[in-house]
């Protein structure tokens, strides 16, 4: 077990290595070696989730126009080995150079020389950091050799006296600040803009059709996907929506709808599955397919694609459902709110076949976007109502904008939707 002591030694051995790599390669650029990148471009974010890389799908397309391979440019994507694997199983791996980076344990300095060592293997033409900053990502870019640096400021870290300092080494630098509230396509779109010097269309995300068959055959193909946990790996329960509401939903599509209903999740999720199951009444359970942490990925993306649609409570699975054509309603509450929804459509053509998502959620509170507390912190009315928020997240384990949003109105935007159908 690393004490505090043994954290703070790591971090300062990261500083001390970042700024050996800075000033070597300071002297190569004033010796006049330069650093061209041989034409490489790269794309590194922190952001894993499997939501987080579908809305950098638009993003990673327009980059491929700008710098397209028939001029001999090579654009890298660096992230964490679990989002790099994700885009292979989804195609990109054929169109991008994956480079799995250790970026979540900030005070790790194996991760950082690995991290380093794999970034360090090319000089860069253009880097492109379309995320928030972490002390440890500037650390990191500034080792590394670059002709260029095109960084998002802001957001949703803080930025404090060592962060700007650090901003201020990166050198040469385009940079742009977005509110920390931007929808990520918008932010993205923006960012490319400005660091292309002209107008960059962004397209929707889009998965194609992966090569592998969809368990699930009813007669007519008439079924809906319910996923009712949160990605296992997600840092924040708080924003689970109470299981007896998911039942309360899942009634109504049996008993209302005559709809098949595929639970779908990881491993993860098996626990909240069988809950969710032994609260279902009887006559229901007929008309369940419970695939959680039965299938491989691409599985799970074909059982999205074919379904009349998707409700669930991450937003992961939502994102995924809009990027195979899908219409999806989901619970939002406001942690986030307009980072990843509601959607924002950027300029480029909306596809016919579009699906755009439908948050559920109750009145937006004042304490909006408590996910980064510190925007928060100069209104005493925020705060107030935050410490509501906490209480209700002690007494019941979830947070209150969660709290308010009822079954009743999640059946009546679904009944709604399939009358139109």
């Amino acid at each position: 077990m690393k004490t505090k002591l043994m954290h703070q030694a790591e971090k300062l051995l990261i500083f001390f290595l970042t700024f050996v790599y800075w000033l070597r390669n300071s002297f190569s650029r004033e010796a006049g070696n330069g650093h061209a990148g041989e034409n490489n471009i790269l794309i590194i974010t922190r952001e894993n989730g499997i939501g987080d890389i579908i809305c950098l799908l638009g993003a990673f397309k327009a980059l491929q126009e700008l710098y397209p391979a028939e001029k001999g440019y090579n654009i890298f994507f660096a992230s964490e080995e679990s989002a790099c694997g994700f885009l292979a199983r989804i195609g990109w791996g054929q169109s991008l150079q994956l480079l799995p980076v250790r970026l979540k344990n900030r005070a790790s300095c194996r991760d950082y020389a690995y991290s380093h060592k794999q970034l360090s293997q090319f000089a860069w033409e253009q880097i492109f950091s379309l995320g928030p900053l972490a002390n440890y990502d500037r650390l990191l870019l500034l080792g590394l050799k670059a002709r260029r640096y095109n960084v998002l400021w802001g957001g949703i870290e803080r930025r404090g006296r060592l962060g700007r300092f650090l901003e201020s080494l990166l050198r040469p630098v385009s940079g742009i600040e977005l509110k920390y509230d931007t929808m990520l396509f918008a932010v993205y779109e923006k960012a490319l803009s400005f660091f292309a010097r002209r107008q960059v269309e962004l397209e929707l995300p889009y998965i194609e059709p992966l090569p592998a068959a969809n368990p699930i055959q009813i007669e007519g193909n008439k079924y809906c996907v319910i996923s009712i946990g949160i990605a296992s790996n997600h840092v924040n329960s708080f924003r689970a929506w109470p299981i007896e509401r998911f039942v309360a939903v899942a009634e109504f599509i049996c008993r209302e709808l005559s709809l098949d209903m595929v639970l779908c999740g990881d491993k993860g999720q098996l626990e909240v599955t069988g809950e969710f199951l032994s609260r279902l009444p009887e006559d229901c359970l007929p008309r369940i397919h419970d695939l959680v942490g039965r299938t491989s990925f691409e599985e799970w993306v074909e059982v999205t694609r074919g379904a009349e649609f998707v409700f669930g409570n991450d937003s992961g699975y939502i994102h995924l459902a809009a990027a195979v054509r899908t219409k999806a309603f989901f619970i939002m509450g406001y942690h986030n709110y307009g980072r990843f929804f509601p959607y924002e459509l950027p300029s480029g053509k909306v596809p016919d076949d579009y699906q755009m998502p439908v948050p559920i959620s109750a009145e937006r509170p004042i304490c909006t976007f408590c996910n980064s507390f510190w925007l928060l912190e100069d209104s005493s009315e925020k705060l107030a109502a935050k410490a509501v928020c906490d209480r209700c997240v002690q007494e019941k384990g979830l947070y209150s904008c969660i709290d308010g949003i009822e079954a009743g109105q999640v059946i009546e935007v679904v009944k709604s939707y399939m009358a139109g159908r």
